[in-house]
């Protein structure tokens, strides 16, 4: 009996693997400056900083995700390829969701001086800041603030852990 192969004649599969409830997938970047500042972009609709990133689309992995995002809101291309934490949000004004953190690294002064926020009209930001870990707790959400706290926890201890899609690392 060969268990990766279909059975025509077996049952039905269940409907929560046919149809599962929508999930929103939301993936997001840490990236640090020389000074260890966070980039943090500003939203126009909502109050706060946050992290640059978005929702995944259809047919999309997170971290292809990511990239997508980083470059609509920062300029900067990259690839990322370990997750910092994953964040469980539930159900508020969004739907419920997972949202990927990735590493983006410590950005050289070089780089970092090309983060480039479009205009508002074409990038719902009124812009970019690099902000100190002890002023995060002013200029963010609660629930922004802790994951990023968080983030920032693994980081510093070296809790990086690679990115998966279907069983392998990415950018390997």
């Amino acid at each position: 009996m060969n268990l990766f192969l279909a059975d025509p004649e077996a049952p039905p599969r269940p409907a929560i693997l046919t149809d599962p409830n929508p999930v929103r997938v939301g993936c997001v970047v840490l990236a640090l400056d020389e000074h260890k500042r966070v980039l943090m972009v500003d939203p126009v609709y909502k109050d706060g900083l946050i992290l640059p990133g978005g929702s995944m689309e259809e047919d999309e992995d997170p971290n292809e995700a990511a990239s997508r995002h980083f470059y609509a809101e920062t300029g900067l291309v990259q690839d990322f390829h370990q997750l910092v934490v994953p964040d469980w949000s539930r159900r508020d004004v969004i739907p419920a969701g997972i949202n990927f953190v990735f590493w983006g690294g410590r950005l050289d002064r070089r780089r970092a001086d090309k983060v480039k926020v479009p205009p508002v009209q074409e990038s719902n930001l009124r812009g970019h800041h690099w902000i100190d870990r002890d002023e995060l707790r002013n200029v963010c959400s609660k629930k922004q603030a802790n994951r990023v706290t968080t983030a920032l926890d693994c980081v510093e201890a070296g809790l990086l852990v690679p990115f998966m899609v279907d069983g392998e690392p990415v950018g390997r």
